[in-house]
């Protein structure tokens, strides 16, 4: 335990809290309660637990419930703390709430909530709570999950991957754990030539591992497995599931992509969101990690190959989708993650798709400008409205936008209609009727007549949202419930903006939500997905169109795999999520549906990143590339250098987690040269862990002279004290004005 913490218990801890229904103090010292759904959060007395470190560290026992967690409320904005899942079973544990990049001294957090369990009527009795710099507590493992690797494995394609997937909440790491026993389906077995596949790798303090081995077969099988680990603190139920191994199909060997077979919808016109953001390592690295499940069919792929692309497309129509709307980006005249269209235009099958953007204009402050507004749109007028499959409504090109408020952020209220009339116009002259603009409402949830009566009168024909993520009042936590609640209510949503009448919408069918592996335990969660729930979905998504009218229906993003909203064929549903759609809205062929299949089945694959363990390193040169880093500002790497444009006040690049899970360095020392409009510039290093709220200070600012002249500097990496036993990424920061370029030809970690 860190020295002279403050430690609440007793009746100091009960008196922490504003008087709760029923809270009462037991004979042993613990604080009872038993939550209820009206009032399930603890709200602290003010300034009774105001941040003094970077962990609460919360003893105590829960009888029910899924989650706990921690609200820090500022004047303008909520924060949550450290999720943490429950050990509901009665008995004590120490929880390590991570609070993240919290100031003690910020005079903006006026309130503090605790939500000991998501489960109302559950007691829960807490021994005592503190604030830490440092996680504490023996190791506290728990299954994560465990199957096959890969989403389908047949017969004849040799020993496939099997994954064991553990977490550890605990303030202890654990180098012992073992598979125990291992009980496979009859004509399963382990190909290995000894018994050190049973040992498992390390895990540290709020951290993951994942065993991986292999098993075979010599005939089509599928039943139950079970297992069960053994070492320090292993866990103490034994994980079972199920496990398949296929018949080949017999498919003939392809030399492309076999053509597709666009499914029949009739009238009912399905779209869906599309991501095109997988174009480095560092973007896969932590769903290799934390969330083996979601490894897609086509491998952790590398964005934009053609031949991709066509795998993505002849799945996509066949299922019956017939339009894409996808993720673009432009800042200040600078693209990004353009690489999945790219591919698109060069791809065999892009004739049977459509595709418009979604302008992802969550840019830095003041980038948004009447000129920028004519750049952006004569870009979309010379190199896409005049495709042959750029997507259309009336007649008109389709532009989703991400954020109009931006757009009156950076020039003032009423900006944003005055920018769009401006795109129209420029459309008109270039002879088209108009662009069809269509807004990504926010808040996504929001139905008012006032919020829908707003967007109009902005200037948009349209609304949506990116993706359905409420539990319709059924959960207790706003941040952790089932998908079945988004299930049972995702149709309520679309009622009641069919009610407004104010504007034509996209009904969104959601693909679910789960963005911790990218963003720790501070965002949302939606567990309990299933292609029975997605189905039911679908099934109400039909049942809405007929009796409506509404013909235009929109699928929630296919391929967010770090934010857990995904249909595209993956290790968890297989084609699950597409055969749902395909029964839903497609009609049955006379013929029958055509057979879902990858590229492995006809001999194909599909281009790769290498795993980030292949190509640890801890010094880069960039003769090669990016060499594993990777941030929104990146150029496209040229030899021997990486080149950073700089639009808004800050940038950081990050580098794949496994380099620093033994993180022994002291300094990282750059070879760089900068330019800033201002001639001031500043770097720091900042670190993050698995389960992180969000990344954490390193080093403080160092200066750098930006006069466009090489220099080297050398920058510490560990001056927060807990960094070098849990951190396991590295990013830099970057901070000049808007406009500054960053030029590094040399990185090496000492």
């Amino acid at each position: 335990m860190q020295e002279n913490a403050m430690t609440w218990s007793g009746r100091e801890l009960l008196d922490c809290f504003e008087p709760y229904p029923g809270a009462s103090l037991t004979a042993d010292g613990t604080v009872r309660i038993v939550t209820t759904a009206e009032a399930p959060r603890l709200a602290c007395r003010a300034g009774a637990l105001h941040p003094t470190g970077k962990y609460l560290i919360v003893e105590m026992a829960a009888c029910g419930g899924e989650s706990a967690e921690l609200f820090l409320h500022g004047v303008w904005w909520e924060r949550t703390g450290r999720r943490i899942m429950l050990i509901a079973d009665g008995k004590f544990h120490r929880y390590n709430l991570d609070l993240g990049n919290v100031d003690p001294d910020d005079a903006e957090i006026y309130a503090t909530h605790l939500l000991p369990t998501d489960a109302p009527g559950a007691e829960v009795k807490i021994r005592s709570m503190r604030f830490s710099d440092l996680p504490e507590g023996e190791p506290s493992i728990r299954f994560h999950w465990a199957g096959m690797g890969e989403a389908f494995n047949r017969i004849g394609q040799g020993p496939r991957e099997f994954v064991v997937s553990l977490e550890n909440q605990g303030g202890e790491g654990s180098r012992d754990l073992e598979i125990a026993e291992l009980t496979l389906p009859p004509g399963v077995r382990v190909a290995a030539k000894d018994e050190s596949w049973r040992k498992l790798p390390p895990i540290g303090a709020n951290d993951c591992c994942n065993g991986r081995f292999p098993l075979e077969a010599d005939a089509p099988v599928r039943g139950e497995f079970a297992i069960r680990l053994k070492g320090t603190n292993a866990p103490a139920e034994t994980y079972r599931g199920t496990l398949e191994f296929l018949p080949d199909l017999g498919l003939p060997k392809a030399d492309y992509v076999p053509e597709p077979t666009p499914a029949d919808t009739g009238d009912i016109e399905l779209g869906a969101l599309y991501f095109p953001g997988w174009t480095s390592t560092g973007r896969w690295d932590t769903i290799i990690e934390t969330a083996p499940e979601r490894r897609p069919l086509l491998g952790y792929y590398q964005e934009g190959d053609p031949e991709l692309v066509d795998w993505q497309i002849k799945w996509a129509v066949e299922c019956g989708i017939k339009f894409l709307l996808v993720d673009w980006y432009w800042s200040a005249g600078r693209m990004g993650l353009h690489e999945w269209l790219d591919g698109y235009e060069k791809s065999r099958y892009k004739s049977q798709i459509k595709w418009a953007m979604m302008w992802a204009n969550h840019n830095p402050p003041g980038t948004h400008s009447v000129q920028d507004q004519i750049n952006v749109t004569q870009h979309w007028i010379d190199h896409y409205f005049n495709t042959p499959g750029y997507y259309r409504i009336d007649g008109k090109p389709v532009v989703m936008v991400w954020m109009w408020e931006n757009m009156d952020r950076d020039l003032g209220e009423g900006a944003s209609t005055k920018l769009l009339e401006l795109s129209q116009e420029m459309a008109r002259k270039a002879g088209y009727p108009g662009i069809y603009f269509i807004d990504m409402k926010w808040p996504e949830a929001g139905t008012s007549p006032e919020i829908i009566g707003k967007i109009r009168e902005v200037g948009f024909d349209c609304t949506s949202i990116y993706h359905y993520m409420e539990s319709g009042g059924r959960g207790v936590n706003q941040y952790f419930y089932h998908f079945d609640d988004v299930a049972a209510t995702n149709a309520d949503h679309w009622e009641a903006l069919y009610e407004t009448g104010i504007l034509p919408f996209l009904p969104n069918l959601s693909t679910g939500w789960d963005d911790r592996p990218w963003h720790g335990c501070a965002g949302c969660s939606i567990p309990g997905r299933t292609v029975a729930a997605f189905e039911k979905i679908c099934a109400d998504a039909r049942a809405f169109a007929e009796r409506t009218g509404i013909r235009r229906l929109l699928v929630a993003p296919l391929n967010e795999w770090g934010e857990g909203s995904y249909a595209e064929p993956n290790t968890e549903f297989g084609f699950g999520m597409y055969e749902a759609l395909r029964k839903t809205f497609a009609k049955e062929p006379a013929g029958g549906r055509p057979l879902w299949y990858g590229p492995e089945d006809v001999g194909r694959t599909a281009r790769q990143f290498r795993n980030p363990e292949e190509t640890r390193r801890t010094k880069w040169n960039f003769a090669d590339g990016a060499q594993g880093w990777h941030g929104e500002a990146v150029r496209t790497p040229v030899s021997g250098s990486l080149e950073l444009d700089l639009r808004g006040a800050r940038t950081m690049i990050s580098v794949p987690r496994d380099l620093c899970r033994t993180w022994k360095h002291s300094s990282l020392t750059l070879k760089l040269a900068a330019a800033a409009p201002e001639g001031k510039a500043a770097v720091r290093v900042l670190w993050f862990s698995t389960y992180s709220c969000n990344w954490r200070n390193g080093s403080a600012p160092v200066e750098i002279v930006a006069d466009g002249v090489e220099r080297e500097y050398r920058i510490p990496v560990a001056s927060d004290p807990d960094a070098p036993t849990i951190a396991t990424r590295l990013g830099v920061r970057f901070e000049a004005a808007s406009g500054a370029e960053f030029r590094i030809s040399g990185m090496e970690l000492e």
